[in-house]
This record gives C-alpha cells, structure tokens and sequence, in this order.
C-alpha cells in the first residue's frame, strides 16, 4: 500500500518502455495477490475484519475488492495489466515462483532446485504428480513448450525480454528438462519465474487459452467478466506448494475508490486492497486496516532524444529540484518513502544507488 518515489535509469526506446511498463503491472499484480492471499489465513487482511481469521476454513469464500480493471486475457504469453497478472499468479505456476511479498524464490513446479550442469547448461525436475486444472498431467513437453512459445519473435511475448539468455530448452526425459543458455546467467533460478507452465495441447489456441486459461495453480478460473468480476474455484488437484486457502475466491473489481470503501464498509466484500490515503483513519475503528511495503513506483521517464531532456545538467537539475519529502508529506500522507535504489530496501536484490539524487536548490 506504500508509494514508493524512484529514480530509474534513463530510458527512451520502445524496449525499455515496455519493460517498465511490465515490470509495474507486475509490481501491482504481486502487491494485491499478496494482500488477497493474506484473507484466507489467520495472519491478517489488508482490510477486514478486526477479528480476524481463527484458523484456515476449507469452505471459506473470500471476496475482495480489487483495484484494476481487467485490462487483458489471461494467457501468461501476452497477458500485461495488473488484474489478470494477478489471477495468474493463482491460476499457473512456473518452474520457479517468487513469493509476492518477500520477492524470495521457492520451487514451485520444480521438485528441486535447478541442477547447474556447467556454466550454460542447467536442468530441473518436474514434480511428481502435478496435474493441469483438466486433469492432465503436466509433461516436459509441456515445460519446453511454455519456454519455447515465449521466446519466439513471431509471438512477441513482453515476457522474452527477461530470459533472452536461454538459447534452447528441451525434455531430456519424462521429468528432466534442460537449459541451455547463450552465456553463462547466475540469476537463472529466479528469472525463469517470469514463464508459466500451460498444456501444450490447448494454448496452441491462443485466443481460446487467452479467454479460459488452465493452469497448474491452487485456484482455477471459473469466470470473467469485465468492469464487473472475477470468479475462481480450489483446484482439488494441487499438489504444490501453497495450497489454496478457501474454497472460492470473487474479485470485485472496483476501480472507484470510494465504491471499494463502501464495498468494505458495508460487509459487501472481506477485503480491499489500495486504500485511499485519505479514508485510512475512518477505516480503522471499523476494520483492520494494514500498510505494507508494496512495490508501486513513481518514476520520471525521460525521452533523450529531445530537448530539454537531451541534456544530462537538465536532467540532475530536475531532480535535484524535486523535494521528493514535500510530495510524500503533502501528496501521500507519510506513505512512501524516498528511493535509493529500483528495488525497495527489503527486496533481496537491493542494493543502494551509486547517485542519490537529494533536493537542492
């Protein structure tokens, strides 16, 4: 729920525009699934009840109000707002997962951790048992398929951008896959996470898969309707690692911030995620209201190939220019903090800006 001011590095080419452009739905789409997830354990919810959770209810129905519209399908190919990113992080797995609020990678359809063979080659092992929401059983056919789709130029996958050191992916067996890469990527565990496993047999129809994915997650996509909801069901299935929580999950999908702060209100849904700044006191002597680090980000994006930006002393004067304090005091109530990286400072790859830009006039 935390706003975040950044200062990223310059960008000004179509490629670097839809990296940013993916990497904040991304940001977004883990925010609220963390949040969503949360309602369904005894931890805590964004916003709901001040009780809380007891215990874990197999026949819980959590309901939320969500932000986002639904903006695209859902197939992990293609797929870049916020809301179905999300869903998806329900609905598929990768090899790799990264949790949504940590950021820490764990095994999800891999039964291990990927084995490195030599500098540019590794292989991983599938789980045993896994199953897509059909019933069939995921293959490394399956695996090798979910890479190979997303990295071929035809597809135009926002997604290839993140593993363009993979040069081929192949099953070696009935549970093996491997990888071989151009060059040696000592990153390569977490960044596979960005591909999700699907059947072969069925997204070969992309505008079909795109309309009813089916994946290997906890959760299966029951329906969808845009500007109105979203409806999933516990994938009796699952043998994974983060097993659902409640039987069904409905995401309202509430773009008006003050529709989702009656919806909390009036008991219409559990929780709410994105809180308007403004309503957090009000809230809290009637729900439970939690601020979080989330991984939202305001940034300058500057087009170099024009003036005034063409200039480097225009642009550190922007910034030197900008009291970022005065913005989070009076614009975000205290909720952000100022950047000294692209990462928040509990993201493990944090690591601290050679230049931090201070206000200095």
């Amino acid at each position: 729920m935390n706003n975040i001011t950044k200062n990223l590095p310059l960008v000004n080419d179509a490629s670097r525009r839809n990296f940013l452009k993916l990497t904040g739905a991304m940001g977004a789409a883990a925010a609220f699934t963390a949040s969503v997830a949360a309602c369904g354990s005894p931890a805590a919810t964004t916003t709901g009840s001040s009780a809380g959770a007891a215990a874990v209810n197999k026949d819980l129905t959590i309901e939320a109000g969500i932000s986002y519209a639904l903006s695209t399908g859902f197939d992990p190919l293609s797929s870049s707002g916020a809301t179905p990113m999300a869903a998806n992080l329900h609905i598929f797995e990768g090899l790799i997962e990264l949790h949504p609020a940590t950021r820490e990678p764990y095994n999800a359809l891999a039964a291990s951790d990927p084995k490195k063979v030599n500098d540019t080659t590794y292989q991983v092992t599938i789980r045993d048992g896994a199953k897509f929401h059909d019933g069939t059983p995921v293959t490394t056919e399956d695996v090798a398929f979910s890479f190979t789709r997303v990295m071929d130029p035809a597809n135009k996958s926002l997604f290839s951008q993140f593993i363009p050191f993979i040069q081929d992916v192949k099953p070696v067996d009935a549970k093996t896959v491997e990888f071989t890469l151009k060059y040696a990527f000592p990153g390569f565990g977490p960044r596979i996470s960005v591909v999700k496993v699907v059947p072969k047999a069925l997204a070969t129809d992309l505008k079909a898969f795109d309309a009813k994915p089916v994946g290997t997650g906890p959760y299966k996509l029951i329906s969808a309707a845009k500007d109105d909801k979203i409806v999933f069901e516990a994938f009796a299935g699952y043998n994974g690692p983060k097993p659902a929580l409640a039987k069904s999950m409905t995401w309202l999908l509430l773009s008006d911030a003050a529709a989702r702060v009656t919806a909390v209100q009036s008991g219409r849904v559990q929780a709410i995620e994105d809180v308007p700044y403004l309503d957090i006191d009000g809230l809290k002597s009637k729900v439970k209201v939690e601020s979080v680090q989330s991984f939202g980000l305001m940034f300058l994006l500057f087009n170099c190939n024009k003036a005034p930006f063409n200039n480097k002393l225009v642009r550190q004067a922007l910034h030197y220019g900008l009291d970022k304090d005065a913005i989070i005091k009076k614009a975000l109530f205290g909720n952000a903090k100022p950047a000294s990286s692209y990462f928040q400072e509990g993201h493990p790859d944090y690591v601290k800006a050679r230049n931090v830009y201070g206000y200095d006039t």
